[in-house]
């Protein structure tokens, strides 16, 4: 739909003036309603302050009434203290305005009262003998009483006087000052009449209630009861506007009450809107006499820029001499030219360029194919023109049956020259590997680089599958040699995928897919390796995902469970730990061990979740057996790679422990060197949190990593587990021998303790007392138990150790 610039121009400047009225009125009524706001506040605080001092007041009251009656006693001798008190009640209620007085002993047992007085909670009442309690307290039942609680010294001894007054007058007194109503509400009604409205209900006191209560009922309908408390609200009544404020105060016996103030602000709420009428009125003139100004300096470049659009529209067609004739006749003004004058200009200027653009176009038009079809750093088939090579081949193929194939390329270790040498270096690497692998194929074959450091090779005709074979030697061979860049010298490998069509696959993405997971087979073979495809490969790949599906399930299912390995004290074999070992209950293929899962899932993440389980799960059944009075022991969990760098994993451990409420001596976590020496500093610094909250540390597997002493002397560890390999040819093997007796001497010496692994016979656990190693576990003390197994164990040690003590020399 068009719609002309006049129109537009009107409806800007319309909305133009309606927006600064709206921004003007805005800040108006901000700035009087925050004075309003002001005002209301410090009014409000004033009431609180007088209400406050109202209270002190008769506080004072009640106190000087108290201590007058001390001096009554001494006017009337052979009197005691209930008995004056009885003489001069009725004038108390009289002269003094008393509600109530009740006498308590000193021990708060209550002696006697006069008129009505409110129980006194026995907290208060022990405070007040105690003489920590001071002030006076509100409580309300048929009517509103103020109390207060004095210690007295009476012939008896020390006695507490209870003394209560209305507070109907107390609160008169307020109207009268501040010409504002004033009432007490309570949170919770003090009647039950569902024809009543709540807030009806809950009134207690009220001055001038007849009339004050409508507003209080139409505050009621705004808000509810419990919504109001604490807060100030403006009800509307009759063109009158009133302030209501609910709030407590600390002398309130019962928390649900509150005082009400309601407070007429008609003439601050008008005194607002005179000021905005006042503000609205002066600058609506003004504003109104600019915007009209505003549309008529518009009106003469919106004519000349409606004559501009049908020059464009010429231009547009490719009417270049039309245009030009037009043009000639809006010739630019040169005093007081403006964006008109300027797009007059360039209009003139566009014509005559066109026809140079066109020819321009047509060059840059065939250079973008030439980036569109080519990586620009290489200069190779990039991965748009290799598929399209690929389609060529396929559609040839169904004409002649002439076979083609794959060679699927990725470059070994490459991050690691990037992140040792550059991002440059890096660029020059694959510039090198591109002028390489374009050496090594024939004119017909086209070699691209899909990206990164995946390259491709498209085998123009292969009629024998071991030529491909031939061509891969030759590109692994070519690739090893030594490659000079700055100075330094790179060996670089390659791995390998090969397919051949139609055999391995015809379409596009069959093909990719399965020389991919040639490739992959190739990394996996020992890297510069070449590996062609075979439908094994797609059927691992297919068992390796269900694998993967399955224990997702597994998780989610709670199929895993956890056995555990005793550790013993070596000189003695009694248990003093424990390393919690993972199975898999599979449904159909049963007990599944961590060898036939455990890669998969390190390899899926999923060992975090699982690790997760497994700590919590170990921790928790640790801290039900230390509850059920079984041996204190230590519980062992073994970390992964990716649990240890997870940057939640400290945070899981500290959770852990306080859900299950596990001590932190009782907990070990095991890692690996690997582990820490990936990345030292971040590694070090998460095992000393992990130490400094208690935690038992070890290194597992000790012997088959690093074994740097330069870091395992400031390692912040407490253990050190010699590895099965070390410990299984004991003592056939000469030197384990040695190996395993200098690990212990070692860390003792770091003043780490020693566990050995594997151990199955005597010889090896006497070997490993001998050269005082600290702990051991093995299938010679036992096997890895479930629960139930572990806790007899546990609880037949324990029996055997009570039956030993009780055994008498002979």
């Amino acid at each position: 739909m068009f719609i002309s610039l006049r129109w537009k121009a009107t409806l800007a400047v319309s909305l133009l003036l309606a927006f600064l009225c709206g921004v003007f009125f805005y800040f108006i009524d901000q700035r009087a309603s925050k004075a309003n706001a002001n005002e209301r506040a410090e009014i409000h605080q004033q009431h609180i302050s007088l209400l406050d001092g109202l209270i002190t007041q008769s506080e004072k009251h009640l106190k000087q009434v108290a201590s007058g009656i001390p001096e009554a006693m001494k006017s009337n001798p052979g009197q005691n203290l209930e008995q004056v008190i009885a003489r001069y009640w009725l004038y108390l209620q009289a002269d003094w305005g008393i509600e109530g007085i009740t006498l308590y002993s000193d021990r708060g047992m209550k002696l006697n009262s006069w008129g009505q007085s409110p129980s006194m909670p026995d907290n208060l009442i022990k405070q007040a003998l105690n003489g920590s309690q001071s002030g006076s307290k509100i409580s309300c039942a048929s009517h509103c009483l103020q109390s207060i609680l004095v210690p007295l010294i009476g012939p008896q001894g020390p006695l507490l006087i209870q003394i209560d007054v209305q507070l109907s007058q107390m609160l008169d007194d307020f109207r009268r000052v501040t010409k504002t109503d004033i009432g007490i509400i309570s949170r919770r009604p003090h009647i039950k009449n569902p024809d009543i409205p709540e807030w009806t209900q809950s009134i207690l006191h009220l001055t001038q209630k007849q009339k004050n209560l409508a507003h209080i009922i139409r505050l009621s309908r705004q808000r509810s009861f419990t919504d109001s408390i604490g807060t100030s609200q403006s009800v509307s009544s009759d063109s009158r506007t009133y302030d209501i404020s609910i709030f407590a105060m600390p002398q309130f016996m019962d928390a649900r009450l509150s005082f009400v103030i309601l407070a007429d602000i008609s003439q601050s709420v008008q005194a607002v809107k005179d000021i905005e009428q006042q503000s609205l009125s002066k600058i609506i003139g003004p504003l109104l006499i600019g915007c009209i100004a505003l549309y008529i300096m518009m009106l003469s470049p919106l004519n000349r820029m409606i004559r501009q659009t049908k020059i464009m529209r010429t231009l547009i067609k490719g009417e270049y001499e039309l245009a030009s004739s037009l043009l000639k006749k809006q010739k630019p003004r040169r005093f007081f030219a403006d964006e008109v004058d300027q797009l007059l200009e360039a209009e003139g200027e566009l014509s005559t360029q066109l026809d140079q653009l066109q020819m321009q176009l047509q060059e840059s038009t065939d250079e973008l194919k030439n980036l569109a079809m080519f990586d620009n750093l290489t200069g190779l088939a990039n991965r748009y023109c290799f598929l399209k090579e690929i389609k060529l081949r396929q559609r040839r193929y169904k004409r002649n049956q002439s076979g083609f194939a794959l060679l699927f390329l990725d470059l070994d270790n490459f991050k690691r020259i990037n992140d040792s040498l550059g991002h440059s270096a890096g660029d020059k690497l694959l510039g090198i590997v591109s002028n390489r692998l374009k050496s090594c194929v024939r004119a017909a074959d086209v070699v691209g680089r899909l990206g990164g450091d995946e390259f491709c090779i498209l085998i123009d005709t292969v009629k024998d599958p071991s030529e491909t074979h031939s061509l891969a030697s030759h590109i692994l061979s070519t690739l090893i040699m030594p490659i000079h860049i700055s100075g330094t010298e790179i060996n670089i490998s390659a791995s390998i995928g090969i397919v051949v069509a139609p055999h391995d696959g015809i379409s596009t993405e069959e093909l990719l897919q399965n020389a991919d997971l040639a490739m992959y087979q190739a990394k996996a073979m020992g890297r510069n390796k070449y590996c062609p495809f075979s439908k094994e490969l797609t059927l691992r790949a297919a068992r390796q995902l269900s694998l993967e599906n399955e224990l997702r399930s597994a998780l989610a299912n709670r199929e895993f469970v956890l056995y555990f390995q005793p550790q013993v004290h070596i000189h003695n074999s009694e248990i003093c730990g424990m390393e919690t070992l993972i199975r898999w209950n599979h449904p159909s293929k049963g007990m599944q061990y961590p060898d036939q899962f455990i890669d998969t899932l390190e390899e899926t993440g999923l060992i975090v979740p699982v690790g997760e389980w497994i700590l919590k799960e170990s921790c928790r059944l640790v801290a039900g057996w230390l509850q059920a009075g079984l041996p204190p022991i230590k519980v062992a969990v073994n970390i992964s790679a990716r649990q240890f760098t997870d940057p939640g994993f400290f945070r899981s451990v500290e959770k852990t422990l306080a859900a299950t409420g596990l001590p932190t001596e009782h907990l070990e976590l095991e890692i690996t060197e690997s582990m820490v020496m990936g990345n030292m500093e971040e590694s070090f610094e998460l095992l000393q949190k992990l130490r400094d909250l208690g935690v038992t540390l070890s290194i597992d597997d000790f012997g088959t990593g690093y074994s740097s002493l330069s870091y395992l002397k400031s390692l912040p560890v407490d253990i050190l587990k010699v590895d099965r390999s070390f410990v299984m040819d004991i003592p056939s093997s000469q030197s384990d021998m040695e190996i395993t007796a200098a690990i212990i001497a070692m860390a003792h010496k770091l003043q780490l303790k020693v566990v050995a692994e594997g151990i199955e016979n005597p010889e090896q656990h006497q070997f490993l007392n001998q050269n005082g190693c600290d702990y051991g576990q093995g299938y010679l003390f036992a096997k890895p138990l479930t629960q139930k197994e572990l806790i007899e164990l546990l609880n037949a040690q324990r029996q055997q150790r009570e039956n030993d003590s009780l055994t008498v020399p002979a």
